[in-house]
């Protein structure tokens, strides 16, 4: 029972310290547009091309302007899944603020170091507890993802 409220106390303080780093994110100015505002932009210039709303000249300009947005999404950008499970204790840039830096590790390397934490080989409750129910397609993103972090 003490554990089990040790580890809703530490989770509790995680996500608070997530939500300030996202609220903090949001100020920065550089950080401003989310993920999120990115698709919806694509899924917009994807709509108007689709149906024909803008003519020719417009479409090609358009049809660029969609391939920068979809760049911009993979390239430093921190996903969703970053922010919620790792940025409150990794930092947005992976070098650590309550939990160890996690910069220029291989992606092979953070996928088995991810597993260990989800399959509780490293003991470590905050991390199993954040890991345990998540899918491995998602952990996968997360290595690749933090793998890119210099």
């Amino acid at each position: 029972m003490k554990n089990k409220i040790i580890i809703v106390v530490v989770t509790l303080t995680a996500l608070l310290i997530a939500g300030y780093m996202f609220s903090m994110m949001k100020g920065n100015e550089s950080n401003t547009i989310t993920i999120e505002n990115d698709k919806a932009d694509v899924n917009n210039i994807e709509n108007q091309i689709q149906t024909s709303e803008i003519n020719k000249n417009d479409s090609d300009n358009t049809e660029k302007k969609l391939k920068e947005y979809q760049k911009n999404i993979n390239n430093n950008k921190l996903s969703r899944l970053y922010i919620v499970k790792c940025a409150a204790c990794h930092g947005k840039d992976g070098k650590g603020i309550i939990g160890l830096p996690i910069t220029g590790k291989s992606y092979d390397y953070n996928y088995e170091a991810l597993l260990k934490y989800k399959n509780g080989q490293v003991k470590n409750s905050l991390m199993k507890g954040l890991l345990e129910n998540t899918p491995d397609d998602e952990l996968k993103a997360l290595a690749e993802e933090i793998s890119r972090f210099e």
